[in-house]
């Protein structure tokens, strides 16, 4: 969830989106000390460029035309229980696990991205989703959501 302004931008995945407990990782990599992180800092972000080749930092300024965010929060598969306690370490083993590769490339997975007033109202709407099971890959899952 990142607050803004009007609403609550928020990101909803679970269980039955794909995403199962034991082989996913929510990791935060500016906060200081924040398990797997790589340390990047915190700091007011005016953009995150699109994929790893570019991603290089780019700190709001001034006059920025963008609105800005608070640092990045990435999403990982692991190995069943297993977890990353350092990125720069254990990403690259895991990277390297060609069963936790096949595992992923055969799935489907889904998140839904919503704006939400408050944590009750995101709250109420990712569950109604996740409720859904197997269905949330459908289109037609978010129809009935508000």
């Amino acid at each position: 969830m990142l607050p803004f302004k009007e609403k609550m931008l928020f990101a909803v995945l679970g269980e039955a989106s794909g995403f199962p407990p034991a082989m996913n990782q929510m990791i935060d990599h500016c906060t200081p000390g924040a398990e797997g992180g790589c340390g990047w800092g915190t700091g007011l972000w005016d953009h995150w460029p699109i994929g790893w080749l570019n991603s290089q930092t780019s700190y709001w300024k001034p006059g920025s035309p963008y609105p800005f965010s608070f640092g990045s929060v990435g999403q990982f598969f692991v190995p069943d229980g297993k977890r990353i306690k350092s990125f720069s370490k254990d990403y690259p083993e895991f990277c390297k696990d060609m069963e936790l590769n096949r595992w992923t490339e055969r799935r489907v997975f889904c998140v839904l991205l919503g704006a939400a007033r408050d944590e009750k109202e995101m709250r109420r709407i990712g569950r109604k989703w996740l409720d859904k099971g197997a269905s949330c890959a459908e289109p037609e899952s978010i129809t009935s959501l508000r």
